[in-house]
C-alpha cells in the first residue's frame, strides 16, 4: 500500500474555516496604511525635491521659514530616502498582517523602531521618544493583541 492510498483511507477531516481578521486588526491595518502611505509620499517628495524646499524656505524671511529652514537644512536626501526604506518595509509589515501572517508584526515593529531612530543614525538628534509613547507604541501594542488571530 504506498502513501496515496493511505491517505484515502483517513477518515474525512473537517476542513478548517479559513481565519478571519478581526475588526480591530482590520481597523489598524487601515489606519496605518493610511498613515504609513502619507509617510512614503512625504519621505518621497522630499528626497526628490529637497534642494528645491530649502530655496524656498530660504527666500523668506519670516520666522517660521527659517525655523523650516534650520531644521531641514541639517538633514540631506538620504535621511528621507532611508526614511522611504523603512517606511515601506512598515507597509509590508502591515500587508502581512492584512492577510494575518505574524512575520508582518515584527517586520512593521523592527521598521518603525528604525524610523524612530533615524536621528541617531544621522546624528541629528535623539530616539523619538514621543512617537514612541503616542502614536507608534501604541500601535506595536495593539497589533500584538491581535497576534493569535495570525498565523
Amino acid at each position: 500500500m504506498n502513501i496515496d492510498e493511505l491517505k484515502q483511507e483517513e477518515p474525512n477531516q473537517i476542513p478548517q474555516a479559513p481565519q478571519k481578521r478581526s475588526k480591530t486588526l482590520t481597523v489598524l491595518c487601515i489606519l496605518s496604511f493610511i498613515g504609513s502611505g502619507f509617510s512614503a509620499l512625504g519621505a518621497l517628495i522630499y528626497a526628490l525635491l529637497f534642494d528645491k524646499f530649502l530655496d524656498f524656505y530660504s527666500s523668506n524671511d519670516s520666522d517660521l521659514y527659517r525655523m523650516m529652514y534650520d531644521s531641514l537644512a541639517i538633514l540631506s536626501p538620504g535621511y528621507f530616502l532611508t526614511e522611504l526604506i523603512f517606511t515601506i518595509a512598515s507597509l509590508i509589515g502591515v500587508i502581512f498582517m492584512w492577510k494575518l501572517r505574524k512575520i508582518g508584526f515584527h517586520t512593521y515593529t523592527i521598521a518603525n523602531i528604525l524610523i524612530l531612530s533615524l536621528p541617531l543614525f544621522f546624528g541629528v538628534g535623539g530616539f523619538n521618544f514621543a512617537s514612541l509613547i503616542f502614536i507608534t507604541g501604541p500601535f506595536i501594542a495593539l497589533y500584538a493583541f491581535q497576534l493569535k488571530s495570525m498565523q
